[in-house]
């Protein structure tokens, strides 16, 4: 029987428009959810966006939406300047309808507010200027209503459009039935009150709809980073200034200084500077010559290059960084789930404390005019706009945040367990260390250096081995030549043994130059072994010329790093295959309280579920064999320089391979998970307080449009702390 996995379905992603609050996101779910091949949907309020796990024709989707009452596309990053222009135009159509309100809603307040009793003249004057507030700047909100009742829910919009609605209705009655009597008239009409609750409520959808549009910055920061040209050789030779959408893998392109990489590729021509802070962090530029990787996005500084497309369009490693953005701040924390179903049975529950309230009024005092005002008050004040914004804004802000300082989080649910963690195991090979031996002693016994050094690298250079590679790299960047060998011979897992020129030359353990006859400096042997590095002796002619050691340095901030992660009082666990002596030497010098040492690499994900034991962990590394492990932890942090398959597996991925990275992504889930407790105790603690205040007439219908207005641009400007985050 086959047991193979069914490859895992890539969500379709679709951009979501209409939604008025919270409990839009649960009809729009529901409906996605009726389609036949739905298993998941998921949308998100604060950035208009739903994943949707579907096999299907996308079209269904779509369709389901519409006859929701609200508008669904397909998701295109492509078109996205598209979609910010029309944003752009629609943010101005707004801004007019807000200024054209405000024109007839200001002498409509102020003649309400300081004139009364009014002349019955003037009371017809309020009719005139609130009736168009009300029915024409706040059609939007009774044609969402009218939607709505067809599909039998209700929203944001249906509380809005019945408060405002009935102030004015109740207005207008009044204005009639007490004709010849203005002093009535003065008394029983709420003009005003309608035309402010529109207005208010107009002005605050629009400085919400500015304040999202800061949210999404990072992922149209990372957008302008590719450019929208470049220079590509034509089969004659030729350059052709070419679009960038147009480019082939394979063609061959010209950047000059100054200009930005359009896709990734290999150098092929020239050498220069390359500045990649605005993916990695990192702010010094790195040299590139023939064969080094470029990026797409990256800024060429010095020199001009030519270069080979690799990977284009889609599979450019900005693409797949910009995909990996979205889909985090498109993700729905665990949180959230609970958020949205409160927000979804909210309206209905809000119009029966209105009914509640009016008929109280009614009961208590038969005053028509007071039971209308109190219970208009309560569907204003009692919108759960803030509600559906706690949690999603905060995640877009801290995940965009993210991204513009090297780390990239996979989706929320990374940043809830991100903020929960007891012990950080960090794989050392490449993560604590970098990955790449190198010489990093050469002790003299007898002899000059140049001439030794270039023996050693000449008896070494036929090898591909990693020690005997950080040998001969020693000599080239000394300039040295590398000597030629006459015969060679390895001496399986001690050393090897070559013929230079006149000259004998053997680079082996201790316990080889022992076998040769030479006397072994066991001090100076124990005290560099003590430090984690390999050591080996060098035999010229049979004498002991040198000692030489060669270790996997330790990354330039790892200890740093390390101290960061233990002041966030996490436990710090190095997981390493190397002996258990190399191990320690490298734990005490970045302060790492505890090691597993000679742990083979399929053993590293039991050593996560070890530690799981004992609270959430997480699990640092880059390699291949750090896959399972990374898949296993409670929070998988793949190291930047590290492999595909590390950075497919982790919930958090470092552009740039600096340990450092791992406090401050730790740091950064904290922050983002206060901020939306803050935002949710806000937002529920307003509606817990105005509520009351709205049902027991103490909360004015226009005062609490205002209030409820300002409860939702406050969650998102709480939430654009996190940009500056550091």
């Amino acid at each position: 029987m086959d047991t193979a996995e069914e490859p895992k379905l890539e969500p379709t992603e679709l951009d979501i428009t209409g939604m008025s609050c919270g409990a839009c996101v649960r009809h729009v779910e529901r409906a996605l959810g009726k389609v036949e091949g739905v298993t998941d949907a998921s949308v998100n309020y604060a950035a208009e966006t739903a994943s949707v796990q579907f096999e299907g024709d996308v079209q269904a989707l779509i369709d389901a939406v519409d006859k929701a009452g609200y508008k669904a596309a397909v998701h295109d990053p492509e078109a996205a300047e598209a979609v910010e222009q029309e944003a752009d135009r629609a943010l101005k159509k707004d801004l007019h309808g807000v200024f054209i309100a405000a024109a007839f809603t200001l002498p409509n307040f102020i003649i309400s507010m300081f004139w009364h009793p009014r002349a019955e003249w003037a009371n017809w004057l309020l009719f005139l200027t609130a009736t168009p507030v009300v029915f024409w700047c706040g059609k939007r909100f009774f044609t969402s209503t009218w939607k709505t009742m067809r599909q039998k829910r209700a929203d944001m919009d249906t509380l809005i459009s019945m408060g405002s609605f009935s102030a004015w209705a109740y207005s207008t009655y009044a204005l009639i039935a007490y004709t010849g009597n203005a002093h009535l008239q003065s008394e029983n009409v709420y003009f005003e009150t309608a035309a402010v609750i529109v207005t208010l409520i107009l002005v605050g959808k629009h400085l919400e709809a500015r304040s999202r549009r800061k949210m999404s910055g990072a992922i149209k920061n990372l957008m302008g980073l590719a450019p929208k040209t470049a220079f590509v050789f034509d089969r004659k030779g030729n350059e052709v200034e070419t679009p960038i959408a147009h480019i082939q893998s394979g063609a061959k392109i010209r950047i000059r200084p100054g200009e930005s990489f359009a896709v990734d590729g290999e150098v092929t021509e020239g050498e220069s500077h390359v500045d990649e802070s605005m993916l990695t962090g990192e702010p010094m530029p790195v040299y590139k010559e023939a064969g080094a990787d470029v990026v797409g996005g990256t800024i060429n500084q010095t020199g001009s290059l030519i270069y080979e497309a690799k990977k284009v369009g889609a599979d450019t490693a900005l693409a797949n960084i910009i995909k990996m953005v979205e889909r985090a701040q498109g993700s729905k924390a665990p949180v959230q789930k609970l958020v949205d179903k409160v927000s979804g049975i909210f309206v209905p529950v809000v119009i029966i404390l209105a009914i509640t309230t009016f008929s109280g009024w009614m009961l208590f005092t038969s005053d028509v005019s007071q039971a209308i005002v109190a219970a208009v008050a309560v569907l204003i004040i009692a919108c759960p706009c803030a509600l559906g914004l706690a949690t999603p804004a905060a995640i877009m802000v801290g995940t965009g945040r993210g991204a513009e300082i090297g780390i990239l989080i996979k989706d929320s649910e990374a940043l809830e367990r991100a903020a929960g963690l007891k012990t950080v195991l960090l794989d050392k090979t490449g993560t604590i260390t970098r990955g790449k031996p190198e010489l990093t002693d050469f002790i003299i016994i007898s002899g000059e250096k140049p001439e030794l050094l270039a023996l050693a690298a000449g008896a070494e250079n036929p090898s591909e081995h990693p020690i005997c590679r950080a040998i001969v790299q020693a000599a080239e960047s000394d300039d040295l030549p590398v000597s030629e060998v006459k015969e060679l011979k390895a001496i399986k897992g001690r050393g090897v043994r070559a013929v230079i020129g006149e000259k004998t030359v053997i680079i082996g353990s201790p316990r080889l130059a022992a076998e040769e006859g030479v006397t072994v400096p066991e001090d100076q042997v124990n005290s560099l072994e003590s430090e984690g590095k390999t050591v080996m002796l060098m035999l010229v002619n049979g004498e002991l010329s040198a000692i030489l050691s060669v270790a996997d340095v330790i990354g330039e901030h790892s200890a740093q790093a390390v101290e960061q992660i233990k002041s966030q009082g996490l436990q710090t666990v190095m997981v390493t295959g190397d002996n258990r002596r190399t191990a320690e030497a490298i734990a005490a010098q970045t302060g790492i309280e505890t090691v597993e040492a000679e742990v083979l690499p399929d053993q590293k994900a039991e050593i996560v579920q070890a530690y799981q034991k004992q609270g959430k962990t997480a699990m640092v590394g880059d390699g291949i064999n750090d896959a399972p492990a990374l898949a296993q932890a409670d929070l998988g942090i793949a190291i930047g320089s590290g492999t595909d398959a590390a950075m497919e597996t982790a919930g958090v991925t470092l552009l740039r391979a600096d340990l450092r990275g791992v406090p401050t992504a730790i740091r950064l889930a904290k922050a983002t998970l206060g901020t939306i407790k803050g935002n949710l105790i806000w937002a529920f603690g307003y509606n817990v307080v105005m509520i009351p205040l709205a049902a027991f007439g103490i909360m004015k219908p226009m005062y609490a449009a205002g209030a409820m207005a300002f409860s939702s641009v406050s969650v998102i400007l709480n939430s654009l702390r996190l940009k500056r985050f550091a």
